[in-house]
């Protein structure tokens, strides 16, 4: 089991405890600051700098957390006993002997999640692009990173495991000393912000270069750097078109399909564009407020890049209003293709369905446009060449499930392109 902020968190300690260590440096300047080569720099718009916050602004803090919007929290002093601590060399002296860690290896350094029991679709990918999950002990880790810095052929490691029981009393002994009054605050009904409990706290131990590609997750996340820089790249809930995700079936679920490493093709993947990023430098000390179904792309711009982040689920989440959020599209939308898969039946089939249809919507979509000069899809534009049975069940169930939040046809047909458009190529 997680360590338990409720079992460990230390008697009397308050959001005006022990003051952060103090900061060397102002770190890069964003977005001009110089970059390591094998960061990714946007070719068609310049990353906008999140804003920063200082620790005991808890009204503009608070603000920013309702509303939903991305800042960098700087002099926190929420993991202060750990910042310029917990380096590589200071977890594999106190980390628990024995204690499996979760560590992901790949051929490269690019960590895409690979999850075979979510490949309901069968869709087919290269071995070498996916990671591995492994079990190691936190000395095996280490031996196996410093074997991928000294050989450029061996596989690169990267650990994110979940602190749990057993760890070593010297790292219990620094978790405790975490400010769990400000942390569990933020769940708090008087807090307003909606949040659950806390869920887990995820240790990241990575090298210079290593990347976990774009992504979301479903949780509220909180991400302190503890040693070494990292650079995050973000975009809003709204830009999800522009970011082309898998599909619900496929086992990369919640990534953009897009190959920044080598290159967007805008050719064929128009949206991007479109898509406007933001940047963020984190120095040790700082945590990142990465809010919950927000893009994001982390470079690890250090060796000894040790990192903690604290999830928390969001209770508001399963209520969605009219008119809809930019999150509630992001719910919405994951929500209806996996109904919608379910409701053909699931698997290769559903996958094959709405391959159909995303075809179908992407010829309507532009003899449309061509004929009209118009924007938006209408019902009777669908369906040449005919669909299958399967997909036009499919395509019927939709419009009668989202007739309850949409107004009209047309912005049905326009909804479901956007969710089909470039992903089942």
């Amino acid at each position: 089991s997680g360590l338990s902020p409720s079992g460990l968190s230390p008697s009397g300690l308050s959001p005006s405890g022990p003051s952060s260590p103090e900061l060397s440096s102002p770190g890069l300047s964003s977005p001009t600051g110089e970059l390591p080569e094998f960061c990714w720099r946007p070719e068609h718009k310049q990353p906008l700098a999140v804003p920063n916050l200082q620790w005991g602004e808890d009204s503009l803090i608070l603000s920013r957390l309702k509303q939903g919007e991305t800042f960098i929290l700087k002099g926190s002093r929420l993991c202060a006993p750990a910042v310029r601590l917990w380096t590589p060399d200071y977890l594999r002296r106190h980390y628990g002997e024995g204690v499996s860690c979760t560590v992901f290896e790949s051929d490269d350094s690019e960590f895409r999640y690979w999850d075979d029991c979510k490949n309901l679709g069968h869709y087919a990918f290269p071995a070498g692009a996916h990671t591995r999950q492994l079990d190691l002990s936190m000395d095996e880790f280490f031996i196996r990173s410093a074997r991928a810095k000294a050989d450029p052929t061996a596989p690169c490691v990267y650990l994110q495991s979940s602190l749990v029981e057993g760890v070593g009393a010297q790292i219990v002994n620094d978790f405790k000393q975490f400010d769990w009054a400000w942390a569990k605050s933020l769940s708090t009904p008087s807090a307003g912000l909606g949040w659950g409990a806390l869920t887990r706290n995820v240790l990241f131990v990575g090298s210079r270069g290593h990347t976990t590609p774009a992504h979301f997750d479903e949780q509220q996340n909180l991400l302190a750097q503890l040693s070494g820089r990292k650079r995050v790249l973000l975009w809003r809930p709204s830009d999800w078109t522009c970011l082309y995700p898998h599909p619900v079936l496929h086992p990369c679920d919640r990534q953009s399909s897009l190959d920044f490493k080598k290159g967007v093709d805008l050719t064929t993947r128009p949206r991007f564009q479109d898509a406007q990023a933001f940047e963020a430098i984190l120095e040790p000390g700082e945590v990142l407020y990465i809010p919950q179904y927000w893009w994001h792309r982390v470079e690890n711009l250090d060796d000894d890049c040790v990192t903690v982040n604290f999830w928390y689920i969001d209770v508001n989440a399963r209520n969605i209003t009219l008119p809809l959020s930019e999150t509630a599209h992001v719910a919405l939308r994951r929500n209806i293709e996996k109904m919608l898969s379910d409701h053909v039946g699931g698997g290769p089939i559903a996958a094959r369905c709405l391959a159909k249809l995303a075809a179908s919507f992407k010829i309507a979509q532009g003899a449309l446009k061509n004929v009209q000069g118009a924007a938006g899809v209408g019902e009777t534009d669908i369906g040449d060449p005919p669909l299958s049975a399967d997909t036009e069940k499919m395509l019927e169930y939709a419009r009668g499930l989202l007739r309850n939040v949409l107004s009209t046809e047309a912005a049905i047909d326009q909804w479901l392109y956007e969710l089909t458009a470039g992903r089942f190529d």
